[in-house]
């Protein structure tokens, strides 16, 4: 049975919204919404938004979203996990995890992981990871990281910037200001910050601006 359900909630499944579920929320599924739910959530699949999961969020998926006991270890406000296990531990506030272990542990505020096993550690704030295993282990701040290659591909360093495939990376470091390209074994830097801003002030319009990057 549930105990103190708010009204227009929907409970379905053994200890689904099992205490304190919230008004116009949705638990479906054995420990769904189990404990706390918030207003205006959906937690669908077995132990999804299992503790504590706040106001307006999403999680669809068997663990998803789940949380735990420890204090504020939850599913933050405004935040969508779907897929086994993604966003289980404390997914930040307006964060996004799409797939399988995606943003499983920690992922900070306003970030998004979509792909199997996708920041699935320590995802850094306002991040961006896409593609398996992107970002797995702790990304950095505000950092974008693209990769089609299916290996490990982390940067701890806020505001870098990667792109791989199982071919050749393009990647923004922005301690050196430097981007750069591998191809192979082959790394070439592309062009300098320092460069870039030459260029600007050297153009004298936007048309002249993109001939002279156009060259190099």
């Amino acid at each position: 049975g549930v105990t103190v359900q708010a009204g227009y909630a929907i409970a379905i499944g053994t200890s689904a919204g099992g205490t304190n579920q919230a008004g116009l929320s949705i638990a479906i599924g054995i420990n769904a919404g189990g404990t706390n739910q918030g207003s205006s959530c959906v937690a669908v699949g077995p132990n999804a938004g299992f503790t504590g999961q706040d106001d307006k969020a999403v999680a669809i998926g068997d663990e998803a979203g789940m949380g735990s006991a420890a204090a504020g270890d939850i599913q933050g406000t405004f935040s969508v996990a779907v897929g086994p296990s993604a966003g289980r531990n404390l997914q930040g506030n307006s964060s996004v995890a799409v797939g399988r272990f995606a943003a499983q542990t920690n992922q900070g505020i306003a970030s998004i992981a979509m792909g199997d096993r996708t920041g699935q550690t320590n995802q850094g704030a306002g991040s961006i990871s896409i593609g398996k295993f992107a970002g797995r282990t702790d990304q950095g701040a505000n950092g974008i990281i693209i990769s089609s290659s299916g290996a490990d591909l982390n940067d701890t360093t806020a505001g870098h910037i990667h792109i791989k495939s199982t071919l050749a990376s393009l990647d923004y470091t922005s301690a050196a200001g430097e981007w750069t390209t591998t191809v192979g074994a082959t790394t070439e830097i592309l062009f300098t910050k320092e460069a870039l801003q030459a260029v600007v002030a050297a153009s004298s319009d936007f048309a002249d601006f993109k001939t002279r990057v156009a060259a190099l």
